[in-house]
């Protein structure tokens, strides 16, 4: 039976043992410099016989580093550091260099974690790298250090367990390219399953500009426990970021994606962006562009059948949809937050326009009281509506709703649809120009919805309507500038 102490319990007992006597001198360093008596070279000494780039990416995951975890052995030789062409690696982008490239990851996994260096060049990849240890990674120097798949199904790197106990901590994938010279037809760039306080950064997941978007899906965390996307880009098919926890909700908390990241799937039929399957929580999405996927962010339940707890998104770019930009299905999420966020340009293919193209497209078709929340975003452009709602819990304020309805059948700046509705605060918009002659109205509020709020709002230049009041009679609608 599984032990569902949780991340952290599972971590306690697998950390026995594992102490910080696991020192491994790989690479001897004799240029002169002297050690500091127990083996290791200070950090003056290191930059003088390594260089800046041979020290990619181990700074940040020093033992005793804060915020990391005491549980496992960290590595605590600034030697820790294996060059994958000191196992045979070629680099020359027709050499099979997956061997070699897993001989240096095993090598330091047995010593207890290490940084698996790719130096520049393009190494071509016949199966999937494994990672199974804690505290291992793999570094680059940027674009010029490419790992290229040569096989279509399955995934490139792969690191954790597929149980509690054999998951790991302190991964860590730093300033490389992974790309693919076969269409693939399944797997992820980096696939991690039961990973704690892992890191990808810097990572460019297949370049558009040299392979196509050849690559399937681009990073999947599979039950995690607080991890970190930072400053990546993703150039996929099917899905660029996907995450989900366990039923039971044991695994699959806080996720950090943020820094610069951006993610594109080129609105291939059927693609997500961002997918959040479900017993996720502590999700934020910070100043990170999500553009021109079919749907930019799903979030539902169909990979863990439990609902997402809490999603935040913080000074997003959610653009260029072929259909919804988000897409929350019934019983998605508890609590959803924009923040100074800019939702726009949903329904850009056929298919999109009102209502399959909005910038929010939410359907929590049951009476439960999830909330939304809005505050500070420009929500503009869609084909569709900037908002569309058949339930929920609401709270907009101090955004903009502007040229929402842009396609044949209009739409709206903000509609709530059904009596699913449980309550709405909207107020401190400014809404204007949404729709056209036959659809455009600035809020609508259908028959059923109640206990609402429409206050202080400016509402003008809709073509079909400023405000559609159909709601039922506990509410106020008050002080709104409709001229």
């Amino acid at each position: 039976m599984e032990d569902q102490r949780g991340p952290e319990g599972q971590r306690q007992k697998q950390g026995q043992g594992q102490g910080l006597e696991h020192r491994h001198h790989h690479k001897s360093v004799d240029n002169g410099a002297t050690n500091d008596g127990d083996g290791r070279i200070s950090r003056r000494q290191l930059l003088k016989t390594m260089g800046t780039a041979g020290i990619a990416g181990i700074g940040m995951y020093a033992a005793g580093s804060a915020g990391w975890p005491k549980t496992a052995a960290a590595a605590t030789s600034v030697n820790s550091y294996y060059d994958v062409m000191d196992y045979g690696a070629a680099g020359n982008g027709m050499t099979d260099d997956r061997a070699a490239i897993q001989s240096a990851i095993n090598a330091a996994q047995s010593a207890g974690g290490g940084v698996v260096f790719l130096p520049k060049g393009t190494y071509a990849v016949s199966g999937t790298l494994t990672i199974t240890g804690h505290n291992v990674g793999l570094a680059g120097v940027g674009g010029s250090s490419v790992i290229q798949c040569t096989f279509a199904a399955g995934n490139i790197i792969y690191f954790g367990g597929t149980s509690t106990n054999t998951g790991t901590i302190n991964n860590f994938f730093k300033d490389f390219t992974i790309t693919s010279n076969v269409k693939k037809t399944s797997g992820a760039a980096i696939f991690g399953e039961h990973a704690q306080r892992s890191v990808i950064e810097g990572v460019k997941a297949d370049d558009p500009g040299m392979t196509g978007f050849n690559l399937y899906d681009g990073f999947y965390f599979r039950y995690f426990d607080n991890c970190l996307v930072s400053n990546v880009q993703v150039f996929c098919s099917h899905s660029g970021i996907t995450a989900n926890g366990k039923t039971d909700q044991t695994w699959g908390a806080n996720l950090w994606i943020t820094n610069g990241s951006r993610i594109n799937t080129n609105v291939t039929a059927g693609s997500v962006g961002l997918y959040f399957g479900g017993s996720c929580g502590g999700i934020v999405i910070e100043s990170t562009d999500v553009i021109l996927c079919e749907t930019n962010a799903l979030i539902d339940t169909t990979l863990s059948g439990v609902l997402n707890r809490e999603i935040f998104f913080n000074e997003c770019f959610i653009d260029s949809a072929g259909k919804h930009g988000v897409h929350v299905k019934s019983n998605g999420v508890a609590l959803l937050h924009f923040n100074n966020t800019w939702l726009a340009s949903s329904g850009t293919t056929a298919s999109g326009g009102y209502p399959n193209g909005n910038n929010l497209h939410y359907e929590n078709t049951s009476a439960g009281l999830n909330d939304i929340m809005m505050s500070g975003c420009r929500v503009f452009n869609a084909f569709g509506s900037g908002v569309y709602s058949k339930g929920g819990k609401w709270t907009i304020t101090g955004s903009s709703f502007h040229n929402n309805g842009r396609g044949a059948s209009g739409g709206h700046g903000i509609i709530l649809t059904d009596s699913t509705v449980q309550g709405a605060n909207i107020s401190n918009n400014t809404i204007s120009l949404n729709g056209n002659s036959t659809l455009g109205q600035g809020i609508r509020i259908h028959t059923g919805v109640n206990h609402y709020i429409l206050t202080g709002n400016l509402v003008r230049g809709n073509p079909t309507a400023q405000i559609s009041d159909g709601g039922s009679s506990n509410k106020v609608v008050a002080n709104n500038l409709t001229t």
